[in-house]
């Protein structure tokens, strides 16, 4: 399986603590990295190696400006700081899915296989090897990993970008961040871009997580550490 381990943490252990500048700030501890499997063949056959890529969310941490400020509310935006932070932790779960993950892979034809020859050089085949896995691992990791703070941006920001708030990235900065979404092919050179149905399925799971990270912070007391 290309897309090979996948974990997210449960919004229970999201620790919500008073500290920064801004009202509210999720910082979620994102692991997006490839890894390479080498199998060596008969002698002078060379190698088959196949590339695996893993996205696990070990933290979810949110932090509030000043005791009471997680249950305040704005004229630009109806739920309330935390409501806001917690839709953050679970759009950023949603991208946490073998499925997706594999199907966004597949729709730009990432590249998991490749073949070194073997030259008789020890030295120069671990060169050529390394080298190629670090392209081929790259590749994929950028592609991710943009997606992701596209996403981030597009789901949960969108009521304060519909209400102009100063400091959110309005439309046409989330245009090019999604103009630069692609896929360069290891091989070619060639950037790939996802086709619109598949972001529109990423847009539509990550809008599914974050509502219910906002349904968790209104069906939960928010912890008394934060309060006055």
């Amino acid at each position: 399986m290309p897309v090979r381990n996948v974990s997210s943490i449960a919004f229970v252990k999201v620790t919500e603590t008073i500290g920064g500048t801004n009202d509210g700030l999720t910082t979620t501890t994102t692991l997006v990295a490839a890894d390479t499997d080498e199998k060596g063949l008969a002698a002078g056959k060379g190698w088959d190696c196949t590339v695996q890529l893993d996205f696990k969310i070990s933290k979810h941490s949110i932090t509030y400006s000043a005791l009471g400020k997680a249950n305040t509310t704005s004229s630009k935006e109806t739920r309330t700081v935390r409501q806001h932070e917690y839709a953050h932790v679970g759009a950023r779960n949603a991208l946490a899915s073998q499925t997706l993950l594999a199907d966004l892979c597949k729709d730009v034809g990432v590249k998991w296989k490749f073949h070194i020859d073997e030259t008789g050089n020890a030295v120069t085949d671990r060169s050529n090897i390394d080298k190629t896995k670090k392209t081929y691992e790259k590749a994929v990791e950028d592609y991710i990993s943009a997606i992701v703070d596209y996403l981030d941006e597009k789901v949960v920001h969108e009521t304060q970008r519909n209400a102009q708030l100063v400091g959110v990235k309005d439309v046409t900065q989330v245009a090019a961040m999604l103009a630069a979404i692609s896929y360069s092919d290891p091989e070619t050179g060639n950037a790939q871009a996802p086709n619109g149905k598949i972001m529109a399925k990423a847009v539509t799971e990550t809008q599914t997580g974050s509502t219910k990270g906002e349904n968790y912070a209104k069906g939960t007391s928010t912890p008394p550490s934060v309060m006055p």
